[in-house]
């Protein structure tokens, strides 16, 4: 039998295949699951919690020196000082088709994973000590982040200090808070996973509504262990959650609405907080993090120069304009929208007549150019440079984002577009975006930069001149510094 190493090709757990040149032409995890799956020369079996006492046929057969070769666990199990020399082993909390697929992987370094036994393969191939396989199923499990699950994934990839997997399912859960607040994963995690999920200052969503999820996780908890519910069993079963409760960014009476006569507070802290609130000098809040949530990225709108009229700007061959931009917390570039710009084609109206030589230009839609842009900062010694063809999509994602720290003196950015052509005829002419509105998501231009910028604003934009604006949005990535240390005011 030929046998792929395609995981889709895995799933029969014994091909009772007796062909006679099964190793020619073959990978050598091909022929290795061969082995495998037809108990060609086995030495050790394993009877698991679904497997008869009487009944050896349904045994999972395998090699030793392959299980070793492939796990300290294994290695131990069968040579280690305290081996034992026995051929058959009860692993009587595992599942046969959990074994098997750990099994398969082991031979041939594929093997067939879903959604409800990628968990529980991660879960042996950590206790049989073969990182390879956790990383394997941390993948998988990246694929399949939903808003409903993303909880769950996250706590795994807490459990197992998976980098990747939790970092995507930080993502997914940031950008898709209510959902995830709204679900039964979100109920049924740790206080260790929600005290993370709480830290984010991208888990973005109204924050009462996150303090009352927060409290019916909490009742959910006392109740399973036979608590009275009152401000102090919730404070203390919240723990380090309790503080990454944004409750002294919100107003006075939004504040008072969660915690009036729930005795979370001492009347201290609730003089401290009001006092916060108010931007009145005190005691510093008790250990929260006030720091209000923002977005995990935001689209900045740049607004357009004023077209006073409306017949857009001609340039030769270059176009060049300068940004301001003002950033009030750490954040990071990741990419740009441009503004549409058309080509024109220089006409002469008199046919070569010299002396009444009189030029115009006419829009041509047909011609297709590409564009060569240069985008950099020389304050930080920032330069990208890249290509676009101005009649397709004229959105650009940086391969690494630029880090913009948070400072009093703005930042200048710097942006040129040429067009790559042989037809010297070509102009080209920046026309502004009609259904321009300032409004967006996230950071809004409002003129004159101000001191103050609105709660989920991290920068701010305006052109320095009056060049016709190349930049339609930048992509900001804000920071959901989870990595910090302990609550803190920020």
């Amino acid at each position: 039998m030929e046998e792929s190493s395609s995981p889709n090709n895995l799933t029969e757990h014994k091909a009772n295949d007796n062909t006679l040149y099964w190793q020619t032409e073959q990978k050598l995890g091909t022929c290795m699951l061969h082995l495998y799956i037809n108990n060609m020369w086995t030495d050790v079996t394993f009877r698991c919690q679904d497997h008869e006492e009487d009944d050896k046929a349904d045994r999972i057969r395998a090699h030793k020196i392959v299980l070793a070769a492939r796990s300290p666990f294994f290695q131990g199990m069968f040579f280690g000082q305290c081996s034992e020399s026995k051929a058959e082993f009860d692993l009587l909390t595992t599942q046969s088709k959990i074994l098997d697929l750990v099994l398969r992987y082991i031979y041939s370094d594929e093997t067939t994973l879903e959604e409800t036994t990628a968990p529980k393969v991660m879960e042996l191939a950590h206790l049989y000590q073969i990182s390879c396989l956790v990383n394997y199923c941390a993948r998988f499990l990246t694929t399949c982040l939903r808003p409903d699950n993303a909880c769950e994934l996250l706590e795994l990839a807490l459990l197992y200090n998976l980098t990747e997997l939790r970092d995507a399912a930080c993502v997914s859960i940031d950008d898709n808070a209510k959902q995830v607040l709204d679900s039964d994963g979100f109920l049924r995690i740790s206080n260790t996973c929600l005290t993370y999920i709480l830290k984010g200052d991208t888990f973005f969503e109204d924050e009462t509504y996150v303090f009352n999820k927060a409290i019916e996780w909490t009742e959910r908890q006392c109740a399973h262990n036979d608590l009275t519910a009152n401000g102090k069993t919730i404070r203390n079963t919240l723990g380090e959650a309790f503080y990454y409760l944004r409750l002294p960014a919100l107003e006075n009476l939004e504040f008072l609405k969660c915690v009036k006569g729930k005795g979370f507070y001492t009347m201290q802290e609730m003089e401290n907080i009001i006092e916060n609130i108010n931007n009145k000098e005190g005691d510093a809040v008790p250990c929260h993090r006030v720091c209000k949530r923002v977005k995990r990225r935001i689209y900045v709108i740049v607004p357009p120069v004023p077209d006073n009229d409306g017949l857009g700007k001609s340039f030769e061959n270059e176009i060049e304009c300068t940004l301001i931009a003002k950033v009030s917390r750490d954040c990071a570039i990741r990419g740009l929208s441009l503004q549409n710009i058309e080509p024109l084609l220089l006409e002469d109206e008199n046919k070569g007549t010299y002396r009444s030589a009189k030029y115009s230009y006419k829009k041509d839609t047909t011609v297709e150019i590409t564009l060569e842009c240069m985008f950099y900062i020389e304050d930080i010694k920032f330069e990208k440079t890249f290509h676009v063809n101005q009649q397709k999509n004229m959105s650009v994602e940086l391969s690494e984002s630029l880090l913009l720290p948070k400072r009093d003196t703005p930042y200048t950015l710097k942006f040129k577009m040429k067009y790559s052509s042989e037809r010297s005829s070509i102009h080209l002419e920046a026309i502004c975006d009609p259904s321009f509105n300032n409004t967006g998501q996230g950071a809004v231009y409002t003129g004159a930069f101000s001191n103050k910028l609105a709660s989920h604003t991290c920068i701010n934009f305006h052109y320095s001149s009056n060049h016709v604006n190349c930049i339609k949005s930048v992509w900001i990535d804000n920071f959901p510094n989870r990595k910090t240390e302990g609550p803190r005011i920020c």
